[in-house]
């Protein structure tokens, strides 16, 4: 029967042109994506290996997932997990950030039996030491460590420095920071302290409070200031996250 016959359902003045089938095709379509349920966030996902070293929950928002190699929000649901796990900006995040890390912690977990590894370590961290002390830029290294080269030719472990901004990036956050803390925690349970915080909001509108702790030093023999953790308070980007803000109950 072609188009232009008569039917039950519609008579020759009603008859449905290619344009109003396209139209009516349309308008199913926008009823089923109206009718689409948004999914929770699962916890097991994170259980799967190709997930687990990377999927994380949105903060505050059940309805979404977060890449934390890419930094990358997306809607909590298989397809669009799948989606970014095959996307080229997750793969070339994925293979970098596995090279970086096999890289700097194979330096510090190294089995050799060379004596001068050790003597190397030491000189790297002190040198991000350094940085971190007197909140040096680290871009700075990239350039220190060529002229002590030049300076000190006849050093074997300048020589063998192999020290750059991303590695003292990390040396400092996964090595020296720990250990601090670690040490500082020592100190705090065998003497009296006082805890001060303070809630300000950064250039990225982003609010953080930091913690210090004043205690008297034994070693010193004098009262100190120390840094304990900064810690995100609120997101301004985030309007779901208004009524759990930087407000004094909260703090």
């Amino acid at each position: 029967m072609s188009d232009y016959e008569d039917t039950p359902e519609y008579p020759r003045d009603q008859q449905l042109t290619p344009k109003k089938k396209r139209q009516l095709r349309n308008e199913c379509s926008k009823d089923e994506r109206q009718k689409h349920r948004k999914q929770q966030y699962r916890d097991e996902w994170e259980m799967d290996p190709k997930y687990k070293n990377w999927l994380r929950p949105e903060k505050d928002d059940k309805f979404r997932g977060k890449c934390i190699q890419c930094q990358v929000s997306f809607s909590s649901e298989l397809s669009c997990i799948k989606k970014h796990l095959a996307s080229k900006i997750h793969t070339k995040s994925s293979i970098s950030n596995s090279i970086s890390t096999k890289s700097i912690m194979s330096t510090f977990l190294s089995t050799s039996k060379d004596p001068l590894d050790k003597q190397v370590k030491n000189a790297e961290i002190k040198l991000a030491a350094m940085l971190a002390e007197h909140n040096a830029a680290f871009l700075f290294i990239d350039h220190l460590v060529p002229v002590l080269k030049e300076i000190f030719p006849d050093s074997l472990i300048c020589q063998r420095i192999q020290l750059k901004r991303t590695k003292a990036t990390n040396i400092i956050k996964n090595v020296i920071a720990p250990s601090e803390k670690v040490a500082l925690s020592t100190k705090l349970k065998n003497v009296k302290f006082s805890v001060l915080i303070d809630e300000s909001t950064d250039i990225a509108c982003q609010s953080t409070m930091c913690v210090v702790v004043r205690y008297y030093d034994i070693d010193s023999k004098m009262i100190v200031t120390r840094f304990w953790d900064l810690i995100q308070v609120y997101d301004i980007k985030d309007p779901d996250n208004i009524d759990k803000g930087a407000t004094a109950q909260n703090l």
